[in-house]
């Protein structure tokens, strides 16, 4: 399928799923989403407010293209149903980088060539835009500390991806190292007209960062907000 930014809009449709969603140096957790239905517009940021395990993990992976065990329901892209290798082609799980499959650091290309390999006509303005130090451009992604959510956006956005799903996010991780950055990105992202995915336990955390919030209450309920 030939994925195209004119028009971004995602329908998920009665989803249902159980993944072990997870992070290198980040943390895993077993998580279940529950019959999930909802409509993501590209040029927005959505916060997924329920506890870790209730749901909103395991959908912000799916819809970056990491969860490739079996779901129940539908996905719709623009109005036509995407694989899981549709979803791997659109979607980014940002913290991560690409070749994210091998077992050691050591031999993984660094944050430049990663850049490099997606649309090298971008690649200094993306630098800058997502403030990325050049001393550490020639580091593996997981080497950076917190520059790695800049760095993986960056590349994500280099190589032309249209959803971009973040871990599920402590919220004191959030207040105490990340705001500042997550909001950052969210703003690029957001220009480009990607749907970004933001997974929390806290609508206080993210005022400011996201434009709409579905509260995963129950399995069976959600509420949608206007933030």
């Amino acid at each position: 399928m030939k994925l195209t930014a004119d028009l971004v809009k995602i329908e998920v449709k009665n989803v249902s799923a159980v993944s072990d969603p997870s992070l290198k140096g980040y943390g895993a957790m077993r998580d279940h989403c529950h019959d999930f239905t909802a409509s993501f517009v590209g040029g927005k940021v959505y916060g997924l407010i329920g506890e870790c395990g209730s749901g909103g993990w395991t959908l912000s992976y799916i819809l970056a293209g990491r969860n490739m065990h079996e779901y129940q329901g539908e996905i719709n892209f623009n109005g036509k149903i995407l694989s899981k290798t549709d979803l791997a082609e659109l979607g980014w799980y940002i913290g991560e980088g690409i070749n994210k499959k091998r077992r050691f650091t050591f031999g993984k290309p660094s944050i430049i060539k990663q850049l490099k390999s997606g649309q090298n006509d971008q690649i200094d303005r993306l630098i800058e835009r997502f403030q990325l130090s050049p001393s550490r451009l020639d580091r593996n992604i997981e080497m950076i500390s917190n520059e790695r959510w800049n760095a993986s956006a960056a590349i994500g956005l280099a190589h032309g991806k249209l959803v971009f799903g973040y871990p599920w996010l402590n919220p004191g991780l959030i207040n105490t190292y990340l705001y500042e950055r997550i909001k950052l990105i969210n703003e690029i992202l957001k220009e480009a007209g990607a749907i970004v995915l933001l997974p929390t336990s806290r609508l206080d955390v993210i005022q400011g960062l996201v434009d709409e919030t579905i509260e995963i209450i129950h399995p069976d309920e959600k509420i949608i907000r206007n933030v």
